[in-house]
């Protein structure tokens, strides 16, 4: 279905525009972020996985990692699956620069975890925390780090 979406025939709207604005990835009033690549691979445990890399001049990389954090943890994987937990997402950025973030989809191999995960540079992931638990894990480590 999401590749279906992705590379249908459209007049005037972007590829994704519909999920993307419902996962509130698009600011009011402005563009969506464009969708520039696809790539199907498999996970390390085997599943499935498909990549979309965005051109996202307008959300900022942090706004991406905020819709998949929080209490509900894999809301972009449940978005797309059909509601259970049988995907799982993760997101990494790709260029600053150039403003380009990749999204990836996979499914649940037995065992797995729906958690929303960021993929970081040197390859290992991380779960993604909210906006406000980075803060306070970050005072926690300056607290930690300034007593004896």
């Amino acid at each position: 279905k999401i590749l279906s979406d992705a590379t249908r025939f459209t007049y005037g709207d972007a590829h994704m525009e519909e999920p993307l604005r419902a996962l509130k990835l698009a600011p009011k009033g402005q563009g969506v972020p464009v969708l520039q690549s696809l790539s199907e691979s498999r996970t390390p445990a085997g599943g499935y996985a498909l990549s979309m890399v965005f051109y996202a001049p307008n959300t900022p990389y942090r706004v991406w990692k905020d819709r998949m954090a929080g209490p509900d943890g894999g809301r972009i994987a449940r978005f797309f699956g059909d509601g259970k937990k049988s995907l799982r997402a993760w997101v990494r950025l790709v260029s600053v620069k150039e403003r380009t973030v990749e999204l990836t989809i996979a499914t649940l191999e037995e065992g797995e975890e729906d958690t929303a995960l960021e993929l970081l540079k040197d390859g290992s992931f991380a779960p993604i925390l909210t906006a406000a638990a980075e803060e306070e894990a970050a005072e926690a480590a300056a607290k930690a780090a300034a007593s004896p």
